[in-house]
């Protein structure tokens, strides 16, 4: 299977957003948030983005500490993380002051606990000091756990919704395939599976299972035939 980026829906979602947020005034809030189920493109639709922007992107760790991701962030932003906690903010700030950069956290659940919560304060004050657009992207209870926070979630400007994948991304994902894919299994995938992360793994079994059996088009028939839907123990949904 090739690996042409296909621009979903959910990702002109998130870039959207993210758009909204750079050409807002000074002195308003500059924080969005994107969030929905999982394996439906939201982190590959952020390297993208990230890309685009030249902007910063983290995953966030079950295993951080405040001192930890602030190290982590001087280091993208090529600021010095020697020091304290307060000598990397102030590396950080500086660093923002001078060159603004886009940070976009992705896996914001892992924050979202009582043991986390001066990581998010943390963000929270780089945000405020820097007018820096900060960018956070969870799943989809994500935007209710930071109601328990109102200083934050009181701050997001922008507050997207991603769906489940939508057929015409499924048709444009499945059109990267080096094997033929038959509207009946596009519609069978859109109805049953919309993930792009299961699809990729169907398509990948299912191509190898058409190169042994000298198949260049595979449909619904061939699709069940191959079983490949059953190798991980995943069950039609």
């Amino acid at each position: 299977m090739q690996y042409k980026f296909i621009k979903t829906k959910n990702y002109s979602k998130i870039n959207e957003g993210l758009q909204h947020l750079k050409i807002l005034p000074t002195k308003v809030p500059k924080l969005g948030i994107a969030y929905g189920k999982y394996g439906i493109g939201k982190s590959l639709a952020l390297e993208k983005i990230a890309v685009d922007e030249n902007a910063v992107l983290l995953e966030a760790s079950p295993t951080w500490s405040l001192p930890s991701f602030l190290k982590h962030l001087c280091f993208e932003l090529e600021a010095d993380v020697v020091g304290t906690s307060t000598t990397k903010m102030e590396n950080i700030l500086k660093a923002l002051y001078e060159r603004p950069r886009i940070i976009i956290i992705d896996e914001i659940d892992r924050l979202l606990i009582g043991s986390k919560k001066d990581i998010l304060d943390a963000i929270r004050y780089i945000h405020d000091q820097s007018e820096t657009i900060i960018f956070v992207v969870g799943m989809d209870n994500a935007l209710a756990k930071l109601k328990n926070d109102g200083a934050f979630e009181s701050r997001l400007t922008v507050k997207i919704k991603l769906e489940k994948t939508a057929k015409e991304d499924i048709q444009d994902f499945c059109s990267n395939s080096e094997i033929e894919i038959t509207d009946d299994l596009i519609n069978y995938f859109a109805k049953r599976h919309p993930n792009l992360r299961y699809i990729k793994v169907f398509i990948e079994n299912l191509e190898r299972y058409c190169e042994i059996n000298d198949i260049e088009v595979a449909d619904l028939k061939v699709f069940k035939a191959s079983k490949v839907e059953d190798l991980d123990g995943k069950q039609p949904l």
